[in-house]
């Protein structure tokens, strides 16, 4: 039994004492905790680190030495490592949980965003006996924010994506300049979806309306909203947004005066993982169970051990059944696909590729389950544990829905697409026809070409069938019908 006291999320003497019963095998949980997203590490009273998990080695491509003690600090970006050392040994003079954004420079020379979170620990007497931190990667977050910045067309993009909830708030100010309320104007799916508000009109009400007390709240949304209004400024930051029981991960800027665009994730998983990462061995499943990604283990003969709870949603299962221990029959439900439509024979899948020992990472596929007739864009990753003498442990499959994230991709390169389709014919008359549901469009440039007022044509396709010159009529309908049938 070991019992430690841990800080909470206030000031330094703010900790409560847990008590957890260590696995029989610490050589097996260091391989478990190792091949779990994110990098682990561990660090001394001093803030020297005296632990980290392989992750560290495999994103750096620096040695176990080179990392240890104060050596991880050279692993940071030459740009941000002054200021990084000042933040972590401010934290460590005063010990308490800190959170930092910082470059790391990867195995390939080039530098990536990650995020710091540590934790100090400390005994029954209220002594720091360690520190626990966790480093996740946030590269695609950053370059989600530059992009905002790139163009209107990728901003229309991501604000239509099914993944981020994206607001536009327009800031009411009083006689003074102090900003008093906000109205939300526009906001996507997302952000219904991850605030519970899929049944409400919020568009053109106030903040206050929607979330009572918001006004004065801690922190305040209509103070911080407004600053960077005001300035035209931006900011990153987390929030617990207590209004819908949710850890956000926000980034703001103003486009345009007085008004605000908020761009925000759902970290609350991501929040309760590492919580339940300092908990006992009980609490360590519960983390399996709330990955964000779905996590499967599979003994070294190929039965599959345990599915976390996203891993059995994105099978659609609704909970474990005693046929998902065996792979063979599992496989009678699926097919797996290349991205091309290529059917992947059985000992090409993710399972019986890392029990060969290979490691998977980012290996993209379309799930297709022939039972229920459904299909999802996924991507796997997994590695093969192993004990300290190279016996195979376990293998470890993890899997992302990435339906959503290709959709809005195709949507990003259809709309740039048609973007550059109107700039190529702004200036002829044009018509579009719809083969999925028939629907004919002709621009009023095109009917006064014809010598027509713009509300005088219908929209339909036996308009422009008409009006085809008898000679030419057989040749442009063919030539239509050949295109519907094989669109090149």
């Amino acid at each position: 039994m070991v019992t430690m006291r841990v800080a909470g999320s206030g000031e330094a003497d703010d900790v409560e004492s847990v008590s957890f019963v260590l696995p029989e095998s610490e050589n097996e949980l260091r391989q478990m905790i190792a091949a779990l997203p994110g990098m682990l590490w561990t660090a001394n009273p001093l803030g020297m680190y005296d632990f980290v998990s392989p992750q560290w080695l495999a994103a750096t491509g620096r040695k176990l030495f080179q990392l240890l003690g104060s050596g991880w600090l050279q692993a940071v970006y030459p740009e941000d490592r002054q200021t990084v050392s000042q933040q972590w040994q401010q934290a460590v003079n005063q010990p308490k949980p800190v959170t930092i954004e910082l470059r790391l420079c990867t195995q390939d020379g080039r530098p990536r965003w990650f995020t710091l979170r540590a934790t100090p620990i400390f005994n029954q007497q209220g002594q720091i006996e360690h520190w626990f931190g966790l480093c996740l990667d946030i590269e695609d977050f950053r370059r989600a924010q530059q992009a905002l910045h790139d163009s209107q067309l990728r901003y229309q993009v991501l604000f239509e994506n099914r993944i981020n909830g994206v607001v536009q708030l327009q800031m009411l100010y009083d006689a003074l300049g102090v900003p008093q309320d906000m109205r939300i104007m526009r906001v996507n799916q997302a952000y219904k979806r991850i605030l519970g508000l899929e049944n409400e009109l919020v568009e053109g009400r106030l903040a206050s309306e929607v979330f009572p007390g918001i006004r004065g709240s801690e922190p305040d949304y209509v103070a911080l909203y407004g600053k960077i209004a005001r300035e035209s400024g931006e900011a990153s930051f987390e929030t617990e947004f207590t209004f819908a029981s949710k850890w956000l991960r926000v980034y703001a800027y103003s486009a345009i005066p007085d008004e605000c665009i908020a761009i925000f994730s759902d970290i609350t998983a991501q929040k309760q993982m590492e919580i339940a990462l300092r908990d006992s061995e009980e609490h360590l499943k519960l983390i399996i169970d709330n990955l964000a990604e779905g996590l499967i283990v599979v003994s070294p003969d190929g039965k599959t051990m345990h599915w976390n709870k996203k891993a059995l949603a994105l099978h659609g299962y609704a909970q474990a059944e005693d046929r998902l221990s065996l792979l063979e029959e599992i496989a009678g439900d699926y097919e797996i696909l290349t991205s091309e439509g290529e059917t992947i024979p059985f000992d090409s899948w993710p399972v019986p590729r890392l029990l060969r020992g290979e490691h998977l990472s980012n290996v993209e596929a379309v799930l297709c389950n022939v039972r229920d007739h459904w299909s999802k864009e996924v991507s796997f990753g997994g590695t093969l544990v192993r004990d300290g003498q190279g016996k195979p442990l376990m293998g470890l499959l993890t899997i992302r829905d990435i339906t959503a994230w290709r959709h809005a991709e195709r949507a990003r390169e259809r709309a740039e697409r048609r973007l550059q389709l109107a700039i190529d014919i702004a200036h002829l008359g044009s018509w579009e026809w719809s083969m999925m549901d028939g629907s004919v469009y002709f621009s009023p440039q095109w009917k006064r070409l014809l010598g027509y007022g713009e509300n005088e044509l219908p929209n339909h396709l036996r308009i422009w069938e008409d009006r085809l010159h008898p000679a030419d009529r057989e040749r442009a309908l063919s030539a239509l019908q050949g295109y519907a049938r094989h669109p090149e």
